[in-house]
């Protein structure tokens, strides 16, 4: 009976319990897929940029016949192909190390004539300012020298023009 008097009340106020039920369920379900979507979205966004991302740099081989007849993954093939790649990367990191070797070397020759001619400047340098400094000595021992020599000279010239002076005017007098 009590089955009945609930379905009687519900009647009467014009609800349906089984309604009221599959209303709560779908707002519940609606609700968390909108959260599940959200999340998915950002899982999506963050796989993108992280997983499936391709690094700089990287260039596909080869890519005219992609077929998949064309594709063998089989283990001796993989295997060979991978031998034969490893094989190039060895003789790429050989030539890199020559050239590596051939460049030190080129810097060594480089700062060894650097340090030949920082010291040749150097020695130059001192020189000169040797140089220099007994150029200047010098010329002032032939001006100690010569200074008695041009004092009497200067009064022999002077002289002379006094002298030359004088027999203008007698001859004018003449």
């Amino acid at each position: 009976m009590e089955g009945s008097e609930s379905k009687a009340v519900f009647d009467a106020c014009n609800l349906n319990p089984q309604r009221f039920i599959n209303e709560g369920v779908s707002y519940l379900l609606n609700m968390t897929q909108e959260v599940l979507d959200k999340r998915m979205n950002i899982w999506e966004k963050y796989c993108l940029r992280h997983c499936f991302a391709v690094p700089e740099g990287f260039v596909l081989q080869n890519t005219k016949d992609l077929s998949v007849n064309n594709l063998s993954l089989q283990e001796g093939d993989f295997e060979a192909e991978l031998d034969s790649h490893f094989n190039y990367l060895r003789e790429k990191l050989t030539a890199v190390r020559r050239a590596s070797s051939k460049l030190h070397r080129e810097i060594q020759a480089l700062e060894k004539q650097t340090s030949l001619h920082n010291s040749y400047d150097a020695s130059i340098a001192e020189a000169l300012q040797l140089y220099e400094q007994n150029c200047a000595h010098e010329m002032f021992q032939v001006l100690v020298k010569a200074l008695p020599c041009s004092h009497d000279n200067l009064e022999t010239f002077v002289l002379f023009e006094e002298f030359k002076s004088d027999s203008m005017l007698l001859m004018v007098f003449y």
